[in-house]
C-alpha cells in the first residue's frame, strides 16, 4: 500500500512537470486554468510535506535517501514562505524534467 501511494505521488509530480515544462514551456501563464490548478495542487502537496518535516522532523523519504538530500531544516529559524518554496520547488522540478524525464521521453520515441 505504501509503495502504491508513493508511486501515485510520483506520477502526480511527473504529470505536473509534463504540464509545466512540456505543454507550458516553463511558464504557468501558458497553461489553461485547469492545468494551472493541477500544478498548484501538486506544489501545495510538496509545501505541506515541507511544513510537516519542519514541525515533526519526520521525512517522507527512506533513510537511505537522506544522505543525498541537502535540506538542512534546523539552519533556518522560521519556515520558508510560499514564494520561496515555489522558487525552490520550480527549480528542482525543472532540473528533474530536463535531466531525467525529457531524455527518457526522447529515447522512448526513437525506439
Amino acid at each position: 500500500m505504501a509503495k502504491q501511494l508513493a508511486h501515485a505521488a510520483f506520477l502526480r509530480r511527473y504529470h505536473a512537470r509534463e504540464l509545466l515544462f512540456g505543454k507550458g514551456g516553463g511558464q504557468m501563464k501558458r497553461l489553461p486554468p485547469r492545468d494551472k490548478q493541477y500544478v498548484r495542487f501538486v506544489w501545495r502537496e510538496a509545501y505541506a510535506a515541507y511544513l510537516h518535516l519542519r514541525r515533526t522532523g519526520e521525512d517522507r523519504y527512506p533513510k537511505c535517501w537522506r544522505h543525498r538530500r541537502q535540506l538542512n531544516v534546523s539552519a533556518r529559524s522560521e519556515p520558508m514562505g510560499e514564494r520561496g518554496h515555489w522558487n525552490q520547488w520550480y527549480r528542482s522540478q525543472k532540473a528533474r524534467y530536463f535531466r531525467f524525464d525529457l531524455p527518457r521521453k526522447v529515447q522512448g520515441d526513437a525506439s
